[in-house]
């Protein structure tokens, strides 16, 4: 609900803060299939808020554990579509465990066809270029087939986000979507060798990434 209702004043807000925004090969992203949104993450916030208002789809977001620990805030935040990912550095190892059941919902999400949007970075940066990926987008796509072996595919998507200068107003927005990764393409490795897969997994996406970066 809040959701629907937060979406058309966002994008009232964005196209005044921005002064274009520009989107190219939106066609690569698959319809009524499981689909991963693996972006750059140059600011603090704007690109889960961008995509939301531009992409004719509802969006789910992975966003920092640290935002949920009041249940105040944890209710807005996930009636807005976000969950939680718990890092090391914002509560120890004690919290990493709460990750298993964001995945869970990642999981199902994907199984009924929803798409997902991960900033693969894990963190923000004001930087033109790509910085090294974390291993989350990778254990989503291979855990949802591994847990519902009868669906056919996740397709993550790169997504390479552009700005001229991201922290000023007025300025353009350049966002480029690459052609689909197929996670069923890492299954039978993933299953001989977790690790070395994921790893493999991430730098095939990196080299993606950076091609629209």
């Amino acid at each position: 609900m809040l959701y629907s209702i937060v979406r058309p004043i966002a994008k009232l807000g964005i196209r005044v803060f921005y002064r274009k925004i520009y989107l190219s090969n939106t066609a690569r992203i698959p319809r009524n299939k499981p689909v991963i949104l693996a972006a750059n993450h140059p600011t603090g916030f704007m690109e889960p808020c961008i995509l939301a208002c531009y992409l004719d789809r509802p969006l789910s977001f992975l966003v920092r554990g640290d935002f949920f620990k009041k249940p105040l805030y944890r209710r807005l935040l996930n009636s807005l579509h976000m969950l939680p990912v718990y890092r090391v550095k914002d509560g120890g190892l004690s919290v990493v465990k709460n990750n298993f059941e964001t995945f869970d919902y990642c999981f199902n999400a994907l199984r009924a066809n929803k798409t997902l949007m991960i900033l693969a970075e894990g963190s923000a940066e004001h930087e033109k270029r790509l910085r090294p990926l974390k291993k989350g987008t990778a254990r989503i796509a291979l855990g949802t087939l591994e847990t519902y072996p009868d669906l056919e595919n996740v397709y993550i998507v790169p997504v390479g986000v552009n700005y001229t200068y991201a922290e000023l107003p007025r300025t353009e927005v350049m966002i480029d979507f690459g052609e689909p990764m197929l996670a069923s393409d890492y299954l039978a490795f993933y299953k001989e060798n977790p690790n070395q897969t994921i790893n493999d997994f991430i730098g095939n996406l990196y080299e993606r990434l950076a091609e629209r970066i």
